[in-house]
């Protein structure tokens, strides 16, 4: 995919997001209680760690979530940051920050879905300490293709393939996860687990470190393409019909390439969200 067709995704992306409001009368496909889709939301697949709301009407949700991190790299504090939290789930268009998309092909055992998704890779880079010396590393965003298949028993599978589309360091992303739901009144919770597949180019942005970055104790060094294992716990639960809860923990085990870098120091990664919307 080159740098045109991935803007052009982007674009697609987060026109779901302008066009939001406008949306707001627009009848989502109905769903009975036991029709599969009313159990797993749509929007909700790859990196987009909070699930939308279990309601079926179509609403625009807006609140706040904070993120903690921790950080891989040697000398480097965890990760605190706090975020606006957009929730919107239509029969065309979704956003579940910080991922928006447009539905390609929707049919009750699956669909196809174009993405847009950004990335906060760049805040655990700390250009002092160890890295001092070192040019700093950007966030980013990621544009692509996601596909899921709802399977027996409520499992959902999701693949999706993504590439850099702010030419930070032009690398691609293949993600493959299976799902389940379990729904107990007003409150949701899917467990995950799956594996993330990086290129060389974006292993060696974040993780490889520049002939003109060596020193004594930080030698040159440049991985390759490598393949991650994850697993996830995201619930969301309604307090009242217009007020909801979501929080989700993540837990990624580096792999051997990134691992062997001079600059990271663990050999996993934890990423826990929690935040609170508002549906009007």
């Amino acid at each position: 995919m080159n740098i045109v067709h991935a803007r052009l995704l982007l674009l697609l992306g987060w026109l779901g997001f302008l066009a939001a409001p406008a949306l707001a009368a627009e009848n989502q496909i109905a769903s009975s209680p036991d029709d599969g889709d009313a159990h797993f939301p749509d929007g909700y697949a790859g990196e987009a760690e909070l699930p939308p709301p279990i309601q079926r009407t179509q609403q625009i949700g807006l609140g706040a979530q904070a993120l903690v991190q921790s950080n891989p790299y040697r000398g480097g504090d965890s990760v605190v940051m706090a975020l606006p939290m957009l929730s919107y789930v239509g029969e065309r268009f979704f956003v579940v920050s910080p991922r928006a998309g447009v539905h390609l092909y929707r049919q009750p055992m699956g669909g196809i879905n174009a993405i847009t998704d950004f990335r906060f890779k760049g805040e655990a880079f700390e250009s002092e300490g160890f890295l001092a010396g070192m040019q700093d590393r950007k966030n980013t965003a990621m544009a692509g293709l996601d596909g899921h298949l709802r399977l027996p028993g409520r499992y959902r599978a999701d693949l999706s393939a993504m590439t850099d589309i702010l030419d930070r360091h032009n690398g691609q992303e293949v993600n493959l996860s299976l799902s389940r739901v379990f729904r107990m009144d007003n409150l949701m919770l899917i467990p995950a687990a799956g594996v993330v597949w990086r290129s060389a180019d974006y292993n060696a942005y974040y993780y490889g470190v520049r002939d003109s970055e060596a020193t004594e104790t930080r030698p040159a060094y440049d991985p390759g393409a490598d393949l991650e294992w994850f697993a996830r716990l995201a619930l969301r639960y309604d307090l009242t019909p217009n007020w909801s809860l979501a929080s989700a923990v993540r837990v990624e085990v580096l792999g051997p390439e990134v691992r062997d870098s001079p600059i990271i120091r663990d050999d996993y990664l934890t990423t826990f969200i929690a935040g609170v919307n508002y549906f009007f």
